[in-house]
C-alpha cells in the first residue's frame, strides 16, 4: 500500500485544504477548511478508482454536517441529506431533506420534514419524469396536497385538501393545459367555485357560489375573450352587476341593479372608450346623474338632476378640463352658482346667487388664485363685504 499526502495552507500557515492518497489513488480523501480556523469546510472521500464516494459539508459555527451525499457506481445511484441547524435542536440527526436517486436520476424520491418530524412534503419520480407524484403535509401529519402527472405534465390532477381531510381545490389538466377544469369547496363540501376551459383558455367559463349553494358570480367568455360576459348576483339570486364586452373590450356595457331588478348605475364605451356614457338612477326609475365623454374622455359633461327630473348641477369640459363650466341650480330652476375655469382652474371666475335671482357674491382670480377679488352681497342687492388678494393674502378689505 502506498499513501500519499499533499497539503495547502492559507497565507496565514492554516491549512486550506488537503489530500490523501491511497494505493495509486484507488482510494484517496480530500479536505478542505475553512480560512478563519482549524474546522473542515467539506470533505470527499473516493473508494475504487471513484466507483463509490461521499460528500459532507460543514456548519461554520459548530462543525456540525449541513449536508451529506453518497454515491455509487458513477452515481448510478446516489442520495443526499440535509439537516436542520445544530444550534436549533442540539443534533445533527434532526433530518430536513433527504434525496434518493437510481438508474442516473430515472428514479428518485426525496422528502423533507418538519421541524416537529413529522413529513411536510413528498416527491417521487419516474422514468425521467415521465411520471411523477407530490405530496405536501400539514405538519399535524394530515395530507395538504396531493397531485399526479403523466406524459411530462402533459396530463395531470392535484387535489388539494382542508385540515380536516376535506376537499379545498380539485384541478384536471389535459394537453398542456389545452384543457381543463377546477373545482374550489367549502370546508362543508359544498362547490364555492369551479371553471372549465378550452383551447389555452380561449373558451371557458367560471361559476362562483355563496354558501348557501345560491350563484354569486359567473364569467363565460369565447374567441380568445373576443367576446365575454359577466353577471354578479345578490344573495336573493336577483343581479347586482351585469357587463357585455364585444371585439376584444372594444365595445362593451355596464349595469348595475338595486335589489328589486331596478338599474341603479349603467354604462357603455365603444372604441375602447373612446366614446362613453353613464347614467345613474333614482330608486323610482329617475335619472339622477347622465355623463357623457368623447375623445377618450377629453371632452365631456356631466349633469346631475333632482328627483323631480329638474337639473341640479351641469359640468362641460374640454380639452381634459384644461377649460371648463358649471352650473348648480336651485329645484326651481334659478341658477344658484356659475363656475368658469380656464388654463386647468389656473384663471376662474364664480357667481353664486340667491333664490331670489339675486347675486350672493361674485369674485375672479388669476395664477391659481394668486391674485383676485370677491365681492358678497345681502339679499336687497347693497354690498356686505368686499375682499382683494395678492400673493394668496387679503390685501384689502371692506365691510358695510
Amino acid at each position: 500500500m502506498t499513501i500519499q499526502n499533499v497539503i495547502y495552507r492559507y497565507t496565514n500557515w492554516i491549512i486550506e485544504s488537503e489530500w490523501v492518497y491511497k494505493d495509486w489513488e484507488k482510494e484517496w480523501k480530500w479536505t478542505y477548511y475553512y480560512e478563519d480556523t482549524w474546522k473542515i469546510k467539506w470533505e470527499r472521500d473516493y473508494k475504487k478508482w471513484e466507483i463509490d464516494w461521499k460528500r459532507n459539508f460543514y456548519d461554520a459555527k459548530n462543525w456540525k454536517i449541513k449536508t451529506s451525499e453518497s454515491y455509487k457506481n458513477w452515481k448510478l445511484n446516489w442520495d443526499r441529506i440535509t439537516y436542520y441547524t445544530w444550534e436549533k435542536f442540539k443534533s445533527w440527526e434532526k433530518i430536513k431533506t433527504k434525496w434518493v436517486y437510481k438508474d442516473w436520476e430515472k428514479q428518485w424520491d426525496r422528502i423533507s420534514w418538519y421541524e416537529n418530524w413529522q413529513i411536510q412534503n413528498k416527491w417521487n419520480y419516474v422514468n425521467w419524469k415521465l411520471e411523477w407524484n407530490w405530496d405536501a403535509y400539514y405538519d399535524s401529519g394530515k395530507i395538504e396536497v396531493e397531485s399526479k402527472y403523466k406524459d411530462w405534465q402533459m396530463v395531470w390532477k392535484r387535489i388539494r385538501h382542508f385540515e380536516n381531510w376535506q376537499v379545498n381545490l380539485e384541478e384536471n389538466y389535459d394537453s398542456w393545459k389545452l384543457h381543463w377544469k377546477q373545482t374550489w369547496y367549502f370546508v362543508n363540501w359544498q362547490i364555492e367555485q369551479q371553471g372549465s376551459y378550452k383551447i389555452w383558455e380561449k373558451d371557458g367559463g367560471r361559476i362562483r357560489y355563496y354558501d348557501n349553494w345560491k350563484i354569486d358570480r359567473e364569467w363565460n367568455y369565447k374567441k380568445d375573450k373576443e367576446e365575454w360576459n359577466w353577471i354578479w348576483y345578490y344573495e336573493n339570486w336577483q343581479i347586482l352587476l351585469e357587463g357585455i364586452y364585444k371585439n376584444g373590450k372594444e365595445e362593451w356595457k355596464w349595469t348595475r341593479y338595486y335589489e328589486d331588478w331596478q338599474i341603479v348605475l349603467e354604462g357603455k364605451y365603444e372604441i375602447w372608450k373612446k366614446e362613453w356614457q353613464w347614467i345613474e338612477y333614482y330608486k323610482d326609475w329617475k335619472v339622477k346623474v347622465k355623463e357623457n365623454y368623447e375623445n377618450w374622455v377629453k371632452d365631456g359633461k356631466q349633469v346631475e338632476y333632482y328627483n323631480s327630473w329638474k337639473t341640479k348641477s351641469e359640468i362641460a369640459f374640454k380639452e381634459w378640463k384644461k377649460h371648463w363650466k358649471q352650473l348648480e341650480y336651485y329645484e326651481n330652476g334659478q341658477i344658484m352658482m356659475e363656475w368658469k375655469c380656464a388654463n386647468w382652474e389656473q384663471d376662474g371666475k364664480r357667481i353664486e346667487y340667491f333664490n331670489s335671482w339675486q347675486i350672493k357674491s361674485e369674485g375672479s382670480y388669476v395664477n391659481w388664485k394668486k391674485n383676485g377679488n370677491r365681492i358678497e352681497y345681502y339679499e336687497s342687492g347693497q354690498i356686505k363685504s368686499e375682499k382683494y388678494y395678492e400673493d394668496w393674502k387679503v390685501k384689502q378689505e371692506k365691510k358695510w
